[in-house]
This record gives C-alpha cells, sequence and structure tokens, in this order.
C-alpha cells in the first residue's frame, strides 16, 4: 500500500496582464516580425491551451521550440530593455517594473514575460518523464531570469523541488524549501506545499522530528491535508521502529478542467509517495 496520498494540484498560478498603455512600439507594426517576447508569450499561450486538453505531455513535440526560446531569453529582454519596454510577471512585478522607471524619469511599457512560464512548462515535463536533470536544468534558467518580485519564483522553486527529490538530493530539497519560504511572494497553499517539501526531505535524512515540526508547520496553514496527515503517521512509525519505506514521485494528475491559457502547469512537489 502507498505511504502517502497526494494532495490535490496546486493550481491557478496566473500571470498578471500589463494594464500600461502598450506604446512605444511594443509590437511593431505591419509587415514587421513580432517581437521576440511576444513571439514567445503566444507561443506559450498556445501551448497552455494544449496543456488544458491533453495534459503536460502536450510539451512533447514542442521541447525543442521551447528550448531554443528560453536561450534565447536574455538577448529577447536585452532588447526589450533598450526600447524601454519590461518584462514582467504577474501585478506586484508589473508595478515595482514601472515604479522603478518612473524613479528614474523614463518613460516604460510592461509586458507579460514568458521565459519564466517557458521554463515552468518545460520543467513539469522534464520531471513529468523522469528527466530531473533537464528539470533541474530549466528551472533554475527561469529562476536566474525571473524578478525577485515575479509571481513565478515561488512556483519555479517549487518545482525545482519536485527535480532534487526525483535526484534524491535530499540535503538541496531541504535548502530549495527554505529559500522557497523565504520569498516576497508567496502564499498560503504555496508555504504549505513547501513545508510539506521540507518534511519529505527531512524524513529522508532521517531528521525525523524537524520532519514533524515541518509537517505540523503545513497542517497550521492547511489543516487536514491528507498528505501531511498520513506522512506524520510514517513518521511515528519510524520513530517506533517501522521499516522505511522507498521514495518516489507520482506521476502528474490531469490538469483541471477550465484552466486558462495564462496559468502554468501544476508545481509537482506535491507528489512524493512510498510505496511499501
Amino acid at each position: 500500500m502507498g505511504r502517502g496520498i497526494a494532495a490535490p494540484l496546486w493550481l491557478a498560478v496566473v500571470v498578471a496582464l500589463a494594464t500600461a498603455a502598450r506604446g512605444d512600439g511594443a509590437q511593431p507594426a505591419g509587415n514587421v516580425a513580432p517581437d521576440p517576447w511576444s513571439r514567445d508569450r503566444a507561443m506559450i499561450e498556445n501551448l497552455a491551451r494544449e496543456i488544458s486538453q491533453d495534459g503536460i505531455m502536450a510539451v512533447a513535440p514542442h521541447a525543442a521550440e521551447l528550448e531554443a526560446a528560453l536561450a534565447g531569453a536574455k538577448q529577447s529582454i536585452a532588447l526589450a530593455d533598450s526600447r524601454n519596454i519590461y518584462l514582467a510577471s504577474g501585478a506586484t512585478d508589473t508595478l515595482a517594473q514601472m515604479a522603478l522607471a518612473m524613479s528614474k524619469g523614463k518613460s516604460a511599457t510592461a509586458v507579460p514575460d514568458p521565459y519564466a512560464l517557458i521554463a515552468m512548462d518545460l520543467g513539469v515535463y522534464y520531471d513529468e518523464v523522469k528527466r530531473p536533470e533537464d528539470a533541474l536544468r530549466v528551472l533554475d534558467l527561469g529562476l536566474a531570469l525571473a524578478s525577485d518580485l515575479s509571481d513565478m519564483r515561488t512556483p519555479l522553486t517549487i518545482e525545482r523541488g519536485a527535480a532534487l527529490m526525483g535526484l534524491k538530493r535530499w540535503d538541496e530539497v531541504v535548502a530549495n524549501e527554505d529559500a522557497g519560504l523565504k520569498l516576497a511572494v508567496i502564499e498560503i497553499p504555496a508555504k504549505a506545499t513547501l513545508y510539506r517539501g521540507r518534511g519529505y526531505a527531512l524524513t529522508e535524512l532521517n531528521r525525523l522530528d524537524e520532519a514533524e515540526d515541518a509537517y505540523k508547520e503545513s497542517l497550521n496553514l492547511e489543516p487536514g491535508n491528507e498528505l501531511a496527515t498520513h506522512e506524520l503517521a510514517y513518521i511515528h512509525g519510524l520513530k517506533l521502529g517501522a521499516p522505511r519505506a522507498p521514495g518516489g514521485l507520482k506521476p502528474l494528475a490531469p490538469p483541471a478542467e477550465g484552466r486558462q491559457p495564462q496559468e502554468t502547469p501544476a508545481p509537482s512537489t506535491d507528489r512524493p509517495d512510498r510505496t511499501l
């Protein structure tokens, strides 16, 4: 029987569209080729619709194209910056970018950033097909590109924990979850997820008291969470001398119906399972 039952997927990671006027050449007119960030945004929105219908495996035929877009992200961001265009993820990031521009006496436009979303799609896909090294690589790229106030930092960090779990790098999982808990933009469900990831890794490290504390913290945030409850029971059994169960990750569940095109795949850290 399974040691733990995964909680419902953590959904609704939405990138807010900028409300600023789209002057300053945000999108070339006529027959001029689209700006790279506009082209890449359209690609990721189309992919989101495919994921909502077919699940995360819809990424497979687009992986090379997504990798190419991510590889060119730095150049795309630099080009946007040269035109006083800021790529932002979420309302907080957008307001911060615009305030910074105003403090410098600039007239600037904020547009949605596609690159953290691309990293997220690839990261979830690679974790799902058991390629955690590739997941870690693209997620680290996404985190390096995202601002400190980006709404994407939290889901990228959570998915990064899943990649590290897949590699069984438990000390790094703990460090990753701790970093996630210190992020400026974090909501209660994400915080609870990070505590559960922390507890799982600490259990693997046989730091059972700390693991127990982490799961209890998660239950303070999300009372009755089934995964945390099962893991606490497992830890209690270990303390009484019960044998350990092998660890692993459950497959990603199908996406919820009605997912909007601007949403990302759910971070997969809350899928740990140990089969007895």
